[in-house]
């Protein structure tokens, strides 16, 4: 997959990101897609290989965060990628952990996760929703 190449120190909120707060249960780069682990409840790198069932605690980690160190992460909303966008193009979780890539960068086997739409080619849209199922 083409991944966004996300500069962690420019990933940003805007005035209509909505934010959550979570514990890192592994390391976490500001602009990587995270998920909770429903077994540790920590954050972790969402992967596009595995069913995100639960898309209300998941999203854009908004700070980079060792184990044990306190996440804030975008679930809905503008968020500012800190990446090189096409506007008007559709991002979904890819198969590299933790990374974002185009829709059309999927593959037979990846589950789709569409994170939102490039409002601009620096922000996007982010509104997730998920299939939950693997792509035929």
């Amino acid at each position: 997959m083409t991944d966004l190449v996300i500069t962690a120190a420019s990933v940003q909120k805007t005035d209509t990101t909505s934010i959550k707060e979570g514990v890192a249960g592994v390391a976490i780069l500001a602009g990587q897609y995270i998920v909770r682990d429903p077994t540790t409840r920590r954050m972790v790198l969402g992967d596009g290989d595995v069913a995100v069932t639960d898309i209300a605690n998941s999203g854009v980690a908004l700070n980079s965060a060792a184990i044990g160190q306190p996440v804030d992460y975008a679930w809905d909303g503008d968020v500012n990628m800190g990446a090189v966008l096409a506007a008007g193009r559709v991002y979904v979780l890819s198969s590299t952990p933790g990374a974002i890539a185009p829709v059309a960068d999927l593959a037979s086997g990846d589950f789709t996760l569409v994170l939102g739409i490039a409002r601009t080619t620096s922000v996007l849209a982010l509104h997730p929703q998920t299939a939950e199922a693997a792509i035929a």
